[in-house]
């Protein structure tokens, strides 16, 4: 106990589970006169010890890991195995108790001392899964693994883990393997750490993203641990995904790959292929499906006259009930076989649909011989096997299999009425069937005569139980089934006006489901007669057709009252019984989508049905992109349906709520993501082929990185688009037009397809075209990393951000973030993922290696607070400055900085967007940058997020450059007519309810160039709206950047006593005055953040060579003991 009170299924199966992992497994086959055996070679240990975990929370007793292990610089021969997913060298651990609770990081965190985590979270083994632990391998580089297979979660009973830990002898490295853990669970906060932790806990190292209090998920995943000299410290790197599994537990199924047909399964296994045939073996350990093989081609040959084999058989003997089991083994392959039966091994006759080298038959009436004929199909050639015979014996085996039901035609009886029991459901053989009767359902006697399936008899004396005993011809084992019990009456015959009780019914809410009625308290005689009736409105009644009985069951379909009429028979008198009402409950049964392909892009229409139909039903749609309606439905005999046919300005995915109604009474709701692609347009997906098929495979992600792809037109190119993970282009050509995509600037080279082109061509009368795909991989390249920043806004208690971190190529590079936040705020502990040093006013986080070969930028987010007696001043310029290193080998410094310039607010609004440069646009420059953030305010997660960015018409959409995406992304170009709008896509974002801050938000920045030769003084605005799933839009604010305003009457962003530039404007040379005892060092930047200058403050005049930069408007930042200052000039 705690402590705390649309492919074929069958295809899709096999492909989900054929790429499902990394494990190899290879076939091979040998060809046999009993037929072509095939052997799956799977890297398992068939030496397993099953841990003596079974309880909950517990450690195992002292563990031999068979060599000596170094551990953070200490020697072991022992460990101890938690329940909850790790191993501890705290050996004094043994036996004791396995603490759950998880509500620090990794380092320091005191129930995790001296401790291997591979997830440590909250398992419980008694509710399902198993643990083995064992050493394998030869000295000196033995490994000692401990596998959790398939461990169920306390509390998330859906939910399980499979890993591994591997301490492997002399390198004295860990791996831990992750075969399958999720992220849904909500006990314990859903938090788990993968870690190592010396014994003191002043050393750790967890993978990123992986520690307290990140909400994380894994498959398919490996890590290596790998100690510094003297084992101080580990270092940890992904590795390639190839799990060594305990042979317990170990299946094989296989297929034939062409068909998805299932073969049979065991390894090795033995298949008749007569045409040339490939087939697939999937290997299941620890209850997943983690590895799959295939060979291809396998077939055997048959000419001439074939081998018959011979037969064998599970038993020689048979009775009436029998089962028997012929197989004919050794026969040649490539061949048909026909079963035949004589009584006499003279005179033999084919047996019908015996075609197949195994029959199976039950029950036998005499002796009878048996053979198998084998035909060739090549030639036609038979023979048959040396005949077998079965012989009978009229003893057969006793079986109890099901006891049945016991029902009556009556409940209760008097001593004239006639009572009739029967039990035809019953599953017996060789066994005799007797009635007995109870007085008290305890003590229970046989009924003389009572030995058939059914049993009359006429004169109850008193209220009795019946039931049916099954007892063996043996004599060795009996069965009875449940009793049933007949309520004794006195009145044998009814006089005079009966009573009829009350009317009771299993269900008051139904919908197309049975619901049985009966009567409490009603006159119990002979001679009395029961009619159900229904009412709409508990006034005017009819009678049900065929509604005779007590108890009565009926299927419900509408909303009525229901009571019983009972009769007298002999006096023909009768009274009604109460009423009772049974609601009936409409729901939804099924919905779709179609997509009329026609030119004209009408859009989809909506299909949804109920269960029933009344006329004051009303279906409510809402379709996830702002829009909703509200339709009658029409009846369809005992159902009702409604369609509606509705336009969408953009392709993309979309989230869809339907509710029904009946009396303005909601009675069902159902959600779906619809994805449209309709009206001439062209979807081009980019993921990363990290096995190099073309195939995007489940556990391949799509792009993130920042990528140009161009689009020509019967080979002139007409566009370029900036992208991430895919595109939606509408062409605009007429039939016949042949669109050509190709990549021009990314880090990946797209392999597929092989030509690195894409083709699609616009065809006369067909507007949704399939998506097509380009299949990406590592160029080579040193390393670039960018580093992006927004504030999710500054307050006078706190401040919240996100800082964004991407490598431009795939090499696996280490990285550190620096965060240098306004000296008005002090460092709470507030951090994800948590970092790994900090100083006033100053945060560090270290990642061991960053790749561009992943899903999603790597994310931070950060909260300082400040202190509750010096609140920041509502009006006060706040500064923050990021530094993502190393700078040496970087292709491009520029992006390793960033400036968050923010003034305190009393409030404001996540869902937002900024413009720089914030409010003047110098002439002489083109470029904004934009940056939309968005968060998830509601109490239920985002599945399904998009942005329309309406753009202001003096903004060139071509010139589009997406610089960052928090997640996947899918872009379009939209023109309404009169605007210009971009839809930025985040498809399955799945963004966590507003509780977890550091979980709930997404971001994209791109830059844009205005238009050239637009007048001073033009304003350029933007706003966009946000869509969270089904929900009305959420409308941003609106930034306007203005060309040409008086750039040296601006305001700088803090006052400037002891701070001097000049001069203002700058051509080659800006002069800084300030005191080098104050101020350290100096940084210019441009209105986007990006760093041109750094240099040391060494004297209290310092000079800074500007020559080189464009002409704009730039910021001097001076960082020392005194917290930043940030002065404004502008470059001519």
């Amino acid at each position: 106990m705690k402590r705390i009170f649309l492919l074929t299924a069958l295809s899709s199966f096999l492909i989900v589970l054929s790429l499902c992992s990394s494990a190899q497994v290879t076939i091979t086959d040998s060809i046999t006169a009993t037929g072509v055996i095939l052997t799956a070679h799977v890297p398992t240990v068939a030496t397993t010890t099953a841990s003596v975990l079974s309880a909950d929370d517990g450690y195992t007793g002292l563990t031999n890991l068979g060599f000596t292990f170094n551990y953070y610089g200490n020697n072991y021969t022992q460990c101890v195995v938690g329940a909850n997913g790790h191993i501890t060298f705290n050996n004094a651990l043994a036996g004791a108790y396995d603490p759950w609770p998880i509500n620090s990081q990794l380092l320091g965190n005191s129930s995790a001392l001296n401790t291997i985590c591979a997830p440590w979270s909250d398992y419980c083994l008694p509710l399902g899964g198993s643990c083995y632990y064992m050493t394998y391998g030869a000295a000196p580089y033995r490994t000692f693994a401990v596998t959790f297979c398939r461990v169920t979660l306390y509390a998330c009973t859906s939910n399980y883990i499979t890993s591994t830990i591997l301490l492997h002898e002399t390198t004295n490295e860990i791996d831990i393997l992750i075969g399958h853990k999720t992220s849904t669970c909500a006990w314990n906060g859903g938090y788990s750490i993968e870690g190592i932790q010396n014994a003191t806990g002043t050393a750790a190292t967890a993978v990123p993203g992986r520690d307290y209090p990140s909400i994380w998920s894994a498959s398919n995943d490996a890590q290596r641990f790998s100690p510094a000299i003297g084992g101080a410290s580990y270092t940890v790197n992904p590795i390639p995904y190839a799990p060594v599994y305990p042979a317990t537990g170990l299946s094989v199924s296989w297929y034939d790959s062409a068909t998805g047909a299932y073969v049979g399964s065991g390894n090795p296994i033995t298949v008749h292929p007569v045409t040339p045939t490939n087939y697939i073996a999937i290997v299941t350990a620890c209850a997943d499906s983690f590895a799959s093989g295939s060979i291809g081609g396998v077939t055997g040959s048959c000419t001439g006259t074939p081998i018959a084999g011979a037969i064998t058989t599970t038993t020689s003997t048979a009775c009436s009930t029998t089962t028997v089991a012929l197989a004919d083994t050794g026969s040649t392959i490539a061949s048909s076989h026909q079963w035949q039966s004589s009584p006499d091994s003279l005179t033999w006759t084919n047996i019908a649909g015996a075609v197949s080298p195994t029959y199976t038959f039950s029950g036998l009436s005499a002796n009878t011989y048996y053979r198998c004929r084998t035909t060739c199909l090549l030639g036609g050639a038979s023979s048959e096997t040396a005949g077998i015979l079965i012989s009978y014996t009229s003893s057969c085996p006793c079986v109890l299999a099901n006891p049945g039901i016991v029902v009556s035609n009556v409940s209760h009886a008097c001593s004239t009425l006639t009572i009739i029991l029967a039990d035809t459901t019953y599953s017996v053989s060789a066994a005799t069937v007797q009635w007995q009767s109870s007085p008290d359902n305890v003590t229970w006697n046989d009924i003389a005569g009572a030995t058939s399936a059914t049993y009359s008899f006429t004169g109850l004396a008193s209220t009795t139980y019946y039931r049916m005993k099954f007892l063996c011809l043996s004599g060795s084992s009996s069965m009875t089934s449940a009793s049933i019990m007949i309520t004794y009456t006195a009145a044998c015959s009814c006089s005079g006006t009966p009573t009829a009780g009350s009317a009771t019914a299993s269900s008051t809410f139904c919908g197309l489901c049975s619901v049985t009625f009966d009567l409490v308290g009603s006159t119990l005689a002979d001679s009395l007669g029961y009619q159900w009736q229904r009412s709409v409105d508990s006034v005017s009644w009819s009678d049900i057709p065929g509604a005779t009985t007590v108890p009565y069951t009926a299927t419900i379909y509408n909303t009525y009252y229901y009571r019983c009429k009972v009769t007298c028979v002999p006096t023909a008198s009768s009274s009604f019984s109460s009423g009772v009402r049974v609601r009936f409950h409409y729901y939804i049964t099924a919905d779709s989508v179609s997509t009329i392909l026609d030119t004209t892009c009408a859009g989809p229409r909506f299909y949804v049905w109920s269960n029933g139909y009344s006329g004051t039903q009303r279906i409510k749609t809402y379709y996830g992109d702002g829009q909703s309606d509200s339709m009658a439905l029409s009846s369809s005999g005992l159902i009702a349906y409604s369609n509606v046919l509705h336009p969408y300005s953009a392709p993309g995915y979309y989230t869809i709520k339907q509710l029904l109604y009946d009396n303005n009474v909601l009675q069902d709701s159902i959600s779906f993501v619809y994805h449209y692609y309709y009206c001439r347009t062209f979807p081009v997906k980019l993921f990363v082929d990290e096995n190099g098929n073309c195939f995007k495979d489940a556990s391949e992600h799509y792009n993130h990185l920042p990528t140009q792809v161009r689009v020509d037109s019967n080979g002139i190119t007409i566009d370029t688009v900036s992208v991430t993970s895919g595109l939606y282009y509408t062409t605009t050509g007429a039939p016949g037009t042949v669109y050509s995509f190709r990549i021009v600037s990314s880090t990946w080279l797209a392999t597929c397809p092989s030509s690195g082109v894409i083709y699609d061509t616009v065809s006369a009368g067909v507007s949704a075209y399939p998506t097509k795909y380009f299949g990406l991989t590592c160029g080579s390249g040193s390393f670039d990393l960018s580093v992006y920043a927004i504030s999710q806004g500054a307050g006078p208690n706190r401040q919240r951000g996100n800082i964004y971190l991407t490598n431009a190529t795939c090499t696996l590079t280490p990285a550190t973030v620096t965060l240098n936040y306004s000296n008005l705020y002090s460092w709470n502990f507030n951090a994800v993922p948590g970092v790994s040093s900090s100083l006033p006013s100053s945060l560090n986080w270290h990642f061991t290696g960053v790749t561009g070969d992943a899903a999603a930028p790597l994310h931070m987010f950060f909260d300082v607070w400040a202190p509750s007696s010096a609140l920041a001043p509502i009006g006060n310029i706040i500064t923050d400055h990021i530094i993502a290193m190393p700078f040496i080998g970087d292709y491009d410094t520029t992006d390793n900085h960033v400036v968050i310039i923010d003034t305190v607010k009393g409030s404001c609004d996540p869902n937002a967007i900024s413009v720089l440069p914030t409010q003047c646009l110098h002439p002489d420059s083109l470029a904004l940058r934009y940056t939309i953030q968005f968060e998830n305010i509601g109490n239920d997660t985002a599945h399904n997020v998009y942005v329309m960015d309406t753009l202001s018409d003096n903004l060139d959409p071509h010139s589009l450059n997406i610089l960052m995406a928090s997640a996947q992304m899918d872009v379009s170009l939209i023109n309404d007519g009169t605007h210009n709008i971009i839809k930025f896509d985040f498809p399955g974002i799945n963004l966590m309810d507003s509780s977890q801050h550091d979980l709930c938000g997404g971001a994209v920045i791109y830059d844009i160039k205005r238009y050239p030769g637009l007048t001073n003084g033009t304003n350029l605005y933007n706003r966009a709206g946000i869509y969270f799933d089904h929900n009305s839009v959420v409308m941003t604010n609106t930034v306007t950047t203005t060309i040409g305003c008086d750039l040296l009457n601006l305001p700088d962003t803090a006052a400037s006593t002891e701070v001097e530039i000049y001069p203002n404007p700058a051509t080659s040379e800006l002069t800084i005055k300030a005191d080098k005892l104050v101020y350290s060092t100096v940084v210019i930047t441009n209105a986007v953040g990006q760093q041109f200058s750094l240099q040391n403050i060494t004297a209290n005049v310092s000079k800074v060579n500007v020559k080189s930069l464009a002409a704009g408007v730039y910021y001097v930042t001076l960082s020392g003991s005194n917290g930043n200052k940030v002065l404004r000039f502008v470059k001519y």
